[in-house]
């Protein structure tokens, strides 16, 4: 039994693979991944039926699974960033319309104060604690300074509108002679430079060393004046003295201090300390 045997076209099976590495100006020695297909022919397939019919080597790209999660994440970080967008807007709007109630909050006090003062009627004005406006009047300067600072220019718009109205209620308290004229000195000076530091720093024209100080006054004026205006609330109990006041004022400046101090030693270079 005699068998005939055929060689097999060497160009049609194997082709010969590209180098495993790329040599060009751009990059050196940078791996080739890919594998060449081999093609079967047709006279092949006809000597080796068991040949299959399609490339040996199918390529593979293993850059779409990759780019299609890098295209979900995407996605899902662009919805969040809509959905916090569209938050954002909704409480900037709810913060804007809550100009209305603190006005009509404030506007019946000033109205009928206003209709005392043209009557004649100063006493009418003495039942009005300035202690009390003043302790509002720091409250608002403190949470206009920390949205000024936030840059959130709907709530810093409130804070504002509430300085402004307190600030006239005390203007009538002392034209009622109800406030001494030093304090209203100082609050007017403080009002006026509150007002002209926030807005400076919410523009960026304000340097950080102003900054800090008015934050440091804030907080030792509010530590002074809250423990003041609870001891004069009970003054019918208790002696009427400025005793909490100055006490309070100095563990204000002195914890102040402290912070300061901390502060800036835990920013020095180690050569320093």
């Amino acid at each position: 039994m005699a068998y005939t045997t055929a060689a097999l076209p060497p160009s049609s099976i194997f082709r010969p693979l590209p180098p495993l590495y790329s040599l060009s100006s751009t990059s050196f020695l940078r791996p080739v991944l890919h594998l060449r297909p081999i093609a079967i022919s047709a006279s092949s397939r006809t000597i080796y039926p068991f040949l299959p019919s399609r490339p040996l080597f199918a390529r593979c790209n293993f850059a779409e699974p990759l780019a299609s999660a890098t295209e979900s994440s995407f996605t899902a970080s662009t919805v969040k960033g809509l959905k916090f967008k569209e938050w954002d807007s909704l409480t900037s709007k709810f913060a804007g319309a809550a100009n209305v109630p603190f006005l009509l909050l404030q506007l019946p006090q000033i109205l009928l104060n206003s209709r005392n003062l043209l009557s004649g009627n100063k006493s009418a004005l003495f039942a009005v604690p300035w202690l009390g406006m003043l302790t509002g009047l720091l409250g608002n300067l403190s949470l206009l300074s920390y949205f000024a600072k936030k840059r959130e220019t709907e709530a810093a718009l409130v804070q504002t509108l509430g300085v402004v109205s307190t600030y006239v209620v005390i203007v009538q308290l002392a034209l009622a002679d109800a406030m001494p004229l030093p304090q209203f000195a100082v609050t007017s000076s403080v009002v006026a430079s509150g007002l002209l530091i926030n807005f400076l720093n919410y523009c960026g024209w304000l340097h950080h060393g102003i900054w800090t100080f008015w934050e440091d006054f804030l907080t030792v004026g509010g530590l002074s004046v809250l423990p003041q205006v609870m001891w004069s609330t009970f003054v019918p109990f208790l002696p009427n003295s400025v005793l909490p006041g100055i006490f309070s004022f100095g563990v204000a400046l002195v914890a102040v201090a402290l912070v300061c101090f901390t502060i800036s030693h835990r920013f020095l270079p180690v050569e320093v300390l």
